[in-house]
């Protein structure tokens, strides 16, 4: 097989992977926002020969997962916020605790090149592969940060503090709650029957303003407001 029949079955698997990903986004994304989405995408692939970042089974469908639940995030807190910049955008600043390979908050800041985002990742190859790739894709407003947010404290206030497979809610409540500025939200991912994650643990008084059953029954966004 030669390089252009890998280049072009490359392609067909990034086109595969956008489509069911998008699938689960209302309207259109921008060229822009598109093409970077693309370069993720292969990114994403290509890393995960070297270091699996999804493992070696069904690694296209985890990804468009991955990629699809952060933009139902996205999407769930525009709807809570909608009206501060206009019609289904908010205005940030959004923290993104634990993100890993950019689960949810790098994909926000490429749908929303405007909304200013902090990637907060205490491992290494992680960190790294974010940092080169906000670099090749000339992202402004994009920090990230190599701290632990458990152990280390993270300064500043937050119109949204998000997470996405970072650890339980007892955990990760405390920590949103000291980074959330007034009226703002934390928005997550959780199982299904969530709620049993708090019955033993203390966490701050945050209610549960919402939560949505995500496609397909394989979890629920939630978003808690102190």
């Amino acid at each position: 097989e030669g390089a252009w029949e890998r280049m072009m079955e490359r392609d067909e698997t990034i086109r595969k992977v956008l489509d069911t990903a998008l699938s689960r986004w209302p309207g259109d994304l921008s060229p822009g926002a598109l093409g970077k989405l693309h370069l993720f995408i292969d990114e994403q692939l290509r890393w995960n020969k070297v270091i699996h970042i999804f493992g070696k089974n069904d690694t296209e469908r985890t990804l468009a997962d991955q990629i699809g639940d952060s933009l139902a995030m996205l999407r769930f807190a525009r709807e809570l916020l909608s009206g501060e910049k206009g019609p289904g955008v908010f205005a940030g600043p959004v923290i993104d605790i634990g993100t890993g390979f950019g689960f949810p908050g790098f994909v926000w800041k490429i749908v929303d090149d405007g909304l200013p985002v902090t990637l907060v990742e205490r491992k290494e190859k992680a960190a790294t592969f974010l940092e080169r790739l906000a670099f090749a894709l000339k992202l402004d407003g994009l920090e990230i940060v190599r701290r632990d947010a458990e152990k280390d404290e993270i300064q500043g206030l937050y119109r949204v503090v998000t997470s996405k497979a970072a650890g339980r809610l007892g955990k990760m409540l405390p920590i949103a709650a000291k980074l959330l500025e007034p009226g703002g939200l934390y928005i997550t991912v959780k199982e299904m029957d969530w709620r049993w994650e708090l019955e033993k643990e203390e966490a701050p008084e945050m209610k549960c303003l919402k939560e949505e059953t995500i496609e397909g029954n394989r979890g629920a966004l939630v978003a808690f407001r102190i």
